[in-house]
C-alpha cells in the first residue's frame, strides 16, 4: 500500500494556507459581490423588511417571534424589537389589553442617504418612513380599531445573512385624530431608540 509522504501532505496544506492569506487581502473578498441598490430597489428592500417586522408579531412562540424578526432586523436592534414583543406577549398572559394587527400601511419612504459601501458599516442606505399601523384592541369583551403613524429612520445594512435593519429611530408617533408626539430629535439612526 503507497502511504502519502510527510511532504505530500504539507504541500496541500501550503496551498490552503496560501489561499487564506490571499482571501484575507483587501480587495480579495471571499463573500458575494454586493450590487448596491439604487433608490427605487433600496425603498423596496426596506418596505420589505420593515413590514417583517410586523409579521413576527403574528407569531405566538418565543421561538418563532425571534426567528421571524432576525429575517429583517439584526444586531442589537433585533433583541430590543424582540423583547417588546416577549413583553406584549407576557401582559397578554395576564389579560391586559390584545391588540392585534390587521394592517401596515407605508405613508412615505425617502432614502436620505443612498446606498454606498461605508467602510466602517460595509453596504448601507438609510432611509427615513412614516407608516400607519391599523390595529383591532381587546379588553375585558370589548373592542374598537385604533390607528398609529409613525415616523422613523432606518439603517440598512448588507450582512452575511443578507439585508438587514440594523438601528432605528422613531421620530414621532400619533394616535390618528390626535397631535403628533415627538420621541426623539431628529438625528440619524446610530442606536435603537
Amino acid at each position: 500500500m503507497n502511504q502519502p509522504t510527510l511532504a505530500k501532505l504539507r504541500a496541500p496544506r501550503r496551498l490552503i494556507s496560501a489561499l487564506l492569506f490571499l482571501l484575507a487581502l483587501p480587495g480579495c473578498d471571499s463573500g458575494p459581490d454586493v450590487t448596491l441598490p439604487d433608490d427605487t430597489a433600496a425603498t423596496a428592500l426596506f418596505e420589505s423588511l420593515h413590514q417583517g417586522i410586523y409579521r413576527a408579531f403574528a407569531q405566538r412562540e418565543e421561538g418563532a417571534i425571534y426567528d421571524s424578526l432576525s429575517d429583517s432586523v439584526s444586531g442589537d436592534l433585533l433583541d430590543q424589537i424582540y423583547q417588546q414583543v416577549y413583553d406584549s406577549l407576557v401582559a397578554r398572559e395576564h389579560g391586559d389589553v390584545v391588540s392585534e394587527i390587521i394592517s401596515v400601511d407605508t405613508v412615505e419612504v425617502e432614502i436620505t442617504d443612498p446606498a454606498r459601501d461605508d467602510s466602517e458599516n460595509g453596504p448601507t442606505f438609510t432611509v427615513r418612513a412614516i407608516w400607519e399601523v391599523n390595529s383591532e384592541a381587546e379588553k375585558e369583551a370589548h373592542r374598537h380599531l385604533r390607528s398609529n403613524q409613525d415616523e422613523g429612520l432606518y439603517r440598512v445594512s448588507y450582512l452575511p445573512q443578507g439585508w438587514r435593519i440594523v438601528a432605528d429611530r422613531i421620530l414621532r408617533q400619533r394616535r390618528l385624530g390626535d397631535e403628533w408626539t415627538p420621541t426623539s430629535e431628529v438625528a440619524e439612526p446610530g442606536g435603537t431608540s
